[in-house]
């Protein structure tokens, strides 16, 4: 009795886990994989405990419209939906020693927990890792831009130097303000501001990998990101201005530690308006964003059949759906400078929400006499709705060197960041061939809980040439994240005109 009872407890902790605890529904999933699950017999994880749920849900559902000879009503969908599913619990009946085998994959209970998790979707976790880079990614390039404004050639400098620099024809701001904060100068008159109008181009590659849990999978990742941007100096210490992205990303599973396969390959564009303001030394920024991405996803679902009445499954199911994201940033600082030596500390707050619309997959075999035929493992997702709410408390220190050709400037920078909004997300998943049969239980998947704290450090060199010509490049890495990491390079040219 004791026994009974801790096993009793032990789904119930995973039921919680993955979502629906103390649902009514989940508890009226009654067949062999629940049974299994609740034996104790072997360890599953939280995924596989709600892959056997919504693959018993989904039998329950069909089996009075697709099993046994009186079968009435059962599409050719739901038929394929009612084989895939009457294998597993079948494989369950098996290994319980009751009910029909005669569909039974005849695997372990390993070999059909493996199986459970391949028939999950938990792979959509990873849809909102891609517009985060992208995101993550403009605003580095925008924060790289608010730096060069406060520190920018001609008008401003790109350094802080003593009053009355000056290196091969490029005219540091604090020739013409004794405070050295850039944009300080009290006069706005045209001749003191020289070309009102900037413009940048940068580009980006960033890479990272994560770790897999229970119900997220492992994966690597890298992409590409550019950015076109322009802005106006109205005062000498308010500027307006826009700036356009555009990314490529690549997200590849890694099937050497998780029961995966496939990936998810992004296209995406965004627009960021900014503004900022400074006095002699302090300042203000921030931004309005607005992204668009376009997703593919490939996920591979295979598990083999050592019936000799039953095929082993090789099934690839696609799909593809766009995600929009609202962005706002707000940032104030203090530019301090002594002699060449510059120090700034500053914080940062930074409001996104992304939505992921709603789609659905279609799935075919890979292999067999049915290669290329529909295979029913297709899933069908609800939107998602991702919010967050990052803030970070930072410091950046260079220092200027004034060769021949003009100035350059190394610089280091990091942060402390703070997560104020980390519930996890869930995906919303169902087998799209069900038709009208309701199961019970779907596969809503609950992500992972960020990280509330990490860090991320910086390193860059910027230069200042003749003419106003700017440039520079940045590495940056995140770290103290508990699953993922993520470096970027950037760089960029700049000018005025």
């Amino acid at each position: 009795m004791e026994v009974a009872v801790g096993r009793g407890w032990l789904v119930f902790g995973m039921l919680c886990a993955v979502g629906f605890c103390g649902s009514a529904a989940a508890q009226s999933v009654q067949g062999s994989l629940v049974t299994l699950v609740n034996s104790g017999r072997f360890q599953f994880n939280r995924l596989e405990t709600q892959a056997a749920f919504a693959n018993q849900a989904a039998y329950n559902a069909l089996a009075p419209l697709c099993g046994g000879q009186g079968e009435t009503g059962c599409s050719a969908e739901q038929f394929r939906v009612f084989d895939n599913v009457r294998e597993l619990v079948e494989t369950a009946n098996e290994l319980l020693g009751s009910g029909p085998t005669e569909n039974s994959l005849g695997l372990d209970e390993e070999g059909l927990g493996f199986a459970l998790r391949w028939t999950a979707a938990e792979e959509m976790a990873a849809q909102s890792s891609a517009g985060s880079e992208f995101a993550n990614n403009q605003l580095t390039s925008l924060m790289s831009r608010m730096t060069a404004l406060r520190y920018g050639a001609r008008g401003f400098s790109i350094v802080n130097l003593p009053p009355g620099a000056k290196q091969n024809g490029v005219i540091l701001a604090n020739e013409r303000s004794p405070h050295g904060g850039g944009a300080s100068a009290d006069d706005d008159s045209s001749s003191e501001l020289g070309s009102r109008w900037g413009g940048f181009l940068d580009g980006s590659f960033g890479w990272g990998n994560r770790d897999p849990t229970d119900v997220e999978d492992a994966f690597d990742f890298d992409g590409m990101e550019w950015t076109f941007g322009v802005d106006y100096r109205f005062t000498p210490g308010l500027v307006i201005g826009a700036i356009a992205g555009r990314t490529q990303q690549e997200i590849d599973f890694d099937a050497r530690r998780s029961v995966v396969d496939g990936g998810i390959d992004t296209d995406g564009y965004s627009l960021i308006v900014y503004g900022l303001h400074e006095w002699n030394g302090p300042y203000m920024s921030a931004s309005i964003g607005w992204q668009k991405l376009s997703l593919d996803t490939t996920r591979r679902i295979t598990y083999p059949s050592f019936n000799p009445d039953t095929d082993s499954t090789d099934v690839t199911a696609r799909g593809s759906t766009d995600s929009t994201t609202f962005s706002m940033t707000f940032n104030s600082g203090w530019s301090m400078n002594w002699k060449a030596l510059g120090f700034e500390p500053y914080m940062r707050a930074e409001y996104r929400d992304m939505t992921l619309d709603g789609f659905d997959e279609n799935s075919i075999y890979n292999t067999g006499l049915l290669a290329g035929q529909p295979a029913g493992f297709d899933f069908t997702f609800g939107d998602q709705d991702i919010k967050s709410l990052d803030t970070a408390l930072g410091f950046r220190v260079q220092y200027a060197l004034t060769p021949s050709f003009g100035v350059v400037v190394p610089y280091l920078k990091a942060e402390a960041h703070w997560q104020m909004m980390d519930d996890p997300h869930t995906v919303d998943a169902n087998y799209e061939g069900m038709g009208g049969a309701t199961p019970a239980v779907q596969f809503d998947i609950v992500g992972d809980k960020s990280d509330n704290s990490f860090y991320v450090v910086a390193a860059g060199l910027s230069v200042v040439l003749k003419g106003g010509w700017q440039g520079f490049i940045q590495y940056q890495t995140v770290q103290s994240l508990d699953l993922l990491s993520n470096d970027v390079i950037t760089g960029g040219v700049r000018s005025e005109f």
